[in-house]
């Protein structure tokens, strides 16, 4: 059991597929004993999404994401990276840093195709601030707009990771938190 500090702001055009706007978020949980918990320990989460039209054609779009854990932490809720591409909780640590952008280009009004790559780490110790392993993904994917009222875009995404290819079936925006 614990409790939660959330602080957001977000402009963005629609919250399912934006093609437009900025979304900012910053929280941290903590998880006391005093409160049911099994261990003492919180994390910090920070992670911000850009979307910055250049055209009605060509939409770029940019991703920073970090988490931080403090205290006892469980292994289950250990930061880890998140990229298309890389193995969820491959790699983990108290802190992670990443950054990915992506680029759609509308080849008509309800196709698009996009491009993808982002890199991270995850640090095993705050207080070292030593990682091994830096974490890359690259990747392509289309985009059909499905519900042309409501601005929702489903398609997929092919993406490489540095140890294997992923394939994935979208339905809103790959970034939906």
């Amino acid at each position: 059991s614990g409790i939660s500090l959330i602080t957001e702001y977000d402009n963005l055009n629609n919250f399912m597929s934006p093609t437009k706007g900025f979304k900012l978020h910053l929280s941290y949980d903590q998880n006391m004993k005093a409160l049911g918990s099994d261990k003492n320990w919180g994390k910090f989460n920070f992670f911000t999404y850009m979307y910055l039209p250049v055209n009605e054609k060509w939409i770029p779009a940019f991703r920073v994401d970090s988490q931080l854990a403090t205290g006892d932490i469980p292994f289950y809720a250990k930061p880890y990276i998140s990229l298309r591409g890389v193995a969820a909780l491959r790699y983990q640590g108290e802190l992670t840093l990443l950054a990915e952008t992506e680029q759609l280009y509308n080849i008509t009004s309800r196709w698009g195709i996009l491009g993808f790559t982002g890199i991270g780490t995850a640090f095993d110790t705050i207080e070292d601030m030593k990682s091994d392993d830096i974490v890359w993904n690259a990747g392509v994917g289309a985009r059909y707009l499905l519900a042309r009222t409501y601005g929702l875009k489903t398609g997929f995404d092919l993406a490489r990771g540095p140890e294997d290819w992923a394939f994935y079936i979208t339905i809103g925006t790959s970034w939906l938190k």
